[in-house]
């Protein structure tokens, strides 16, 4: 069995045994698809029992779940591409892997896009902490620093 999934939103899911995804077996192809605010048992998506993953340009954002990894992929399964996906506030595993976990070789693929390149990505992170102190007053009477010319501007 194949599917694939493109240009889909995965959010406000809440409370979900496998996961928005469960592949057993399969070869699931996931391309330009936001996964949100889901709770899971074990994690936003599940790959297993010789399960095939290919994830492109999705964006993962304040999802949780039991096991390590955003996406779970077990012993039996492979990842075959991880190309510009990206990941804010998800928490996998008690924190042990955020982003993709291979059962496999036990290691945390990381998500590598710097920002999400989808427009349906609404999630907003949130600080993890206040800031510390008040910023200083801007100084609206002091001369600039630029050693551009105006007439350059």
């Amino acid at each position: 069995m194949s599917v694939e999934f493109t240009n889909c939103t995965f959010s406000d899911l809440s409370n979900l045994e496998l996961g928005a995804i469960a592949n057993v077996g399969g070869m699931s192809v996931i391309v330009d698809s936001v996964f949100q605010g889901i709770t899971s048992e074990e994690s936003s998506i599940t790959v297993s029992k010789n399960g095939t993953i290919s994830l492109s340009t999705s964006c993962f954002g304040g999802n949780s779940g039991d096991l390590p990894g955003t996406v779970f992929v077990d012993d039996s399964s492979t990842l075959d591409v991880n190309n510009d996906n990206f990941i804010s506030e998800n928490v996998g595993g008690n924190g042990t892997c955020n982003d993709m976990f291979d059962e496999g070789s036990g290691l945390c693929v990381s998500f590598e896009a710097d920002y999400c390149l989808l427009p349906a990505f609404t999630f907003t992170a949130t600080p993890s902490v206040a800031p510390s102190q008040v910023p200083s007053a801007f100084n609206t009477t002091a001369s600039p620093t630029s050693s551009v010319a105006p007439s350059q501007v």
